[in-house]
């Protein structure tokens, strides 16, 4: 699988980051992932609050593999929307985010 990862964006007023990652098959089938996280959850999962490069690089990657390991199931769809929060409604604001502010970009 061949891998394009975007640039890592953070949008202070959401206390939060967001990343394009597109995702290419050896059959040529292409998928573009978007993936959302609250600074919360980030400091939570990776036990530190200095979110710096390489860090975020390697939670990015971590993400990459998680999505690899689904297979070519995951070209079935254009585009995934992946939110990482800690609670229900940072969950609801993270894909309102993406779907209002985000997707259309792409």
């Amino acid at each position: 699988m061949h891998v394009t990862k975007g640039s890592l964006n953070r949008v202070i007023s959401r206390d939060s980051y967001w990343t394009p990652i597109r995702l290419k098959s050896s059959a040529n089938k292409e998928t573009l992932l978007v993936v959302c996280a609250s600074h919360e959850y980030l400091g939570t999962l990776l036990k530190t609050n200095d979110l710096n490069a390489k860090v975020m690089g390697t939670w990015v990657d971590s993400v990459v593999k998680e999505w690899e390991s689904k297979g070519d199931s995951i070209f079935k769809q254009t585009i995934h929307l992946d939110v990482k929060a800690v609670t229900e409604d940072g969950y609801k604001n993270g894909l309102s985010f993406l779907k209002q502010e985000v997707v259309p970009n792409f």
